[in-house]
């Protein structure tokens, strides 16, 4: 992962771009727009890295809490290393293949 190039990320918690923002150590605001949103900004306030508002709710109090809190740039720095300590999928599927015998060596099983 590139070292990140910012202080905060201010995104709707989805799929993708949470995990990249964990991946660069950055901290979040989530603004929630669907249930995928609402899961992440939990997981992110229970780690310490992020906080949630509506959109309505972001002014500046907000946006200098997130910029200036202390303890997020700690947590997300941990997040950051957790996540680059985990297996990578290239590393994963070859031992996941061969016990569902699709490896790469084997023909594929056919119907009897």
């Amino acid at each position: 992962m590139p070292p990140a190039t910012c202080t905060a990320m201010v995104h709707h918690g989805g799929n993708g771009t949470t995990p990249a923002g964990l991946g660069a150590g950055v901290r979040h605001l989530v603004l929630p727009g669907g249930a995928d949103g609402h899961e992440a900004a939990r997981i992110l306030r229970a780690r310490g890295v992020g906080m949630a508002s509506s959109p309505e709710a972001v002014d500046a109090d907000l946006l200098r809490h997130l910029l200036t809190d202390d303890a997020m740039p700690t947590a997300a720095a941990e997040v950051r290393d957790e996540t680059a300590a985990l297996s990578s999928p290239a590393t994963i599927v070859p031992r996941l293949e061969q016990p569902a015998g699709t490896a790469p060596h084997r023909a594929p099983r056919t119907a009897a």
